[in-house]
C-alpha cells in the first residue's frame, strides 16, 4: 500500500520541516480513514465487499486509532476533518473517540 510505504520510509519527526510533518500527518489520517471504513460489517457503505470477521474488524479499528494518533503527533489537527469525515463514523461509538477529539484544538 502506497501510504504505508511512504510512512515507513519517512525520516523521523524531528528531521522534518513543518510542511513535511503536516504531509506525513495527512498520510496517517488518510490511512486511518481506510482502516475505519474496513472496520464496518460487510454490506455497509464503503465497507469491505466481504465479511472479514469480528477479529479483523477490531484490528482495523485499532489501526485506525493508531493512525489518527500518529496524524495528531505529526501536526494534522484540523478538528473539522475529524468531525466531518464520514469514513471515521464507525469509530464514533468507540470510547477512544472522545479522548482523541479532546486532543484537538477547538476555536
Amino acid at each position: 500500500m502506497f501510504a504505508e510505504e511512504a510512512i515507513a520510509s519517512a525520516p523521523p519527526k524531528g528531521e522534518l520541516d513543518a510542511a513535511g510533518s503536516e504531509t506525513l500527518g495527512r498520510l496517517h489520517f488518510d490511512l486511518a480513514r481506510v482502516h475505519a471504513r474496513l472496520s464496518q460489517p460487510a454490506g455497509r457503505r464503503h465497507a469491505a465487499p466481504f465479511d472479514i470477521g469480528d477479529a479483523e474488524r477490531a484490528r482495523r479499528r485499532d489501526l485506525a486509532f493508531a493512525g489518527l494518533w500518529n496524524a495528531i503527533a505529526f501536526g494534522w489537527r484540523d478538528p473539522w476533518e475529524f468531525d466531518a469525515s464520514a469514513d471515521l463514523a464507525p469509530l464514533h461509538a468507540d470510547p477512544r473517540w472522545k479522548g482523541l477529539l479532546a486532543c484537538l484544538p477547538r476555536k
